[in-house]
């Protein structure tokens, strides 16, 4: 797969036909993210650059995993959404093909005022909560994570863990999921004891079921972290970048996408650059000598 960088100009298929070039984004945050605010980028990246556009959606893992070729490296994708963790392991590679893009989201959520940040909620189920009073009272129960890669998931929580002397043996079990959305199910359904789920899955969640406000109880949140970044391919003109960074400056001289975005949970977009990122780079080096599953004695 070609992105439109390697297109000719004006050429979608690269032979001069005429057709709009294709832009192709990835994303890494469905389905705890709704599908819907990838969508409103897409469809305002194509109103914007009258250009067709392509969304692959990567829902094994929140960032390009390690160890694997990752697709600004091989050219296949233009931009991407994906955990922090992704970035600053990018920075620390000196990964050659990537920039950070100098917007990210700002969410609409009552704990989050004009920043791009969002919060990791402990979640137990609600008929737990006298036993559960504090985070310190999960020790020796079943933690669910949503992937490896996760900030909200997992780094959150191990560094908490880590601040109180332990390493994930602090935990009875560690039991992967694959998602938020299934971390807040298994807690439901009594699978796993506790999750750190991130602060906007939940809510979504929480509008689209009432009744789960009756079924968990948020013991603690931990953060605010900074929100998952837009990742730019650096092949990308200057001249489209400049066009991007310009529209989601106001995003609300778009009424019909600003619209779209707030129905996904995102009022607009702030400033960042990669020192903003600097807290996820402080928990990953927090827990990057421990074990996710250590052995026990």
């Amino acid at each position: 797969m070609a992105s439109c960088l390697s297109r000719g100009s004006g050429s979608g298929d690269g032979t001069g036909s005429g057709f709009p070039p294709r832009l192709y984004l990835i994303t890494y945050l469905v389905p705890g993210r709704p599908l819907g605010l990838y969508q409103a980028f897409q469809c305002l990246l194509e109103k914007l650059l009258d250009c067709e556009s392509r969304l692959i959606v990567e829902s094994r893992w929140s960032t390009p995993p390690s160890g694997k070729p990752d697709p600004f490296t091989s050219n296949e994708v233009d931009l991407g959404f994906m955990c922090s963790t992704g970035y600053v392991r990018f920075l620390d590679e000196k990964n050659p093909n990537i920039e950070l893009f100098p917007l990210a989201p700002i969410h609409i959520h009552p704990s989050i005022e004009n920043s791009p940040v969002y919060f990791s909620d402990v979640i137990v189920r609600k008929e737990k909560a006298t036993l559960f009073k504090e985070f310190v009272d999960l020790k020796g129960h079943t933690l669910g994570i949503n992937d490896a890669y996760s900030l909200s998931g997992t780094f959150s929580i191990l560094s908490e863990v880590k601040k109180l002397g332990y390493n994930a043996t602090f935990f009875g079990n560690i039991v992967q999921t694959g998602s938020h959305i299934e971390s807040v199910n298994a807690v439901v359904k009594g699978s796993i004891d506790c999750a750190a789920i991130d602060c906007m899955t939940l809510q979504m969640m929480l509008k689209k079921q009432p009744n789960l406000e009756e079924e968990i109880h948020v013991v603690t949140s931990l953060g605010p972290f900074p929100v998952p970044p837009i990742i730019v391919n650096k092949r990308l003109p200057s001249e489209i970048k400049n066009k991007i960074v310009e529209a989601l400056s106001d995003i609300d001289q778009f009424p019909e996408f600003a619209e779209q975005f707030r129905k996904n949970g995102v009022k607009g977009f702030g400033p960042v650059d990669s020192l903003f990122f600097n807290r996820t780079k402080e928990l990953m080096e927090t827990i990057k000598n421990e074990k996710l599953y250590p052995p026990y004695y």
